[in-house]
């Protein structure tokens, strides 16, 4: 839990961190993902910018489809 908390604090100070994931949907359109320090390095945390910072949209294992079904998870 300490990385997660780690990564959220780093992503709240850098919000444009990480590459935007492209999606055609407009619901999604500027969110980005980051994938967490090792031995975790097989989670995504998924996140927008606001203007207070950063929304943490969804943590996911990167097994999972979430390329090729983004409504399924956002």
């Amino acid at each position: 839990m300490d990385a997660a908390f780690e990564t959220f604090e780093q992503l709240s100070k850098f919000p444009e961190m990480g590459p935007v994931a492209d999606y055609k949907h407009s619901a999604l359109k500027g969110m980005r993902f980051f994938v967490l320090p090792p031995p975790f390095n097989r989670w995504l945390v998924f996140c927008q910018p606001t203007d207070k910072g950063v929304d943490v949209r969804r943590v996911l294992y990167g097994n999972i489809s979430w390329r090729e079904e983004p409504k399924r998870f956002f």
